[in-house]
């Protein structure tokens, strides 16, 4: 084989990935997406952070999303936190 064709099939080889990798964020994102918009999840969100904030902890969900959306570029995740808010 030649380099070229070794190149190419590196190439190749990593075009593949790169897709399986954006695809899977993306299904990744859907069940996220599907998950938080049910009613019983958004409930249970809701009751966590009254419960923290009774408890003297509020703001727990709020900081998780201030420290993830530093990491993480996720609709999902933006959503989520916008939902629960600054």
């Amino acid at each position: 084989m030649t380099t070229g064709g070794a190149d190419e099939q590196e190439r190749i080889r990593t075009a593949v990935a790169a897709h399986a990798r954006r695809r899977a964020w993306r299904e990744a994102e859907t069940a996220i997406s599907a998950v938080l918009a049910d009613p019983e999840v958004q409930r249970l969100r809701a009751l966590i952070e009254q419960e923290e904030t009774r408890a003297g902890r509020g703001g727990g969900m709020r900081s998780v999303c201030r420290s993830a959306q530093g990491v993480i570029a996720s609709p999902g995740l933006a959503g989520m936190c916008r939902s629960i808010g600054p």
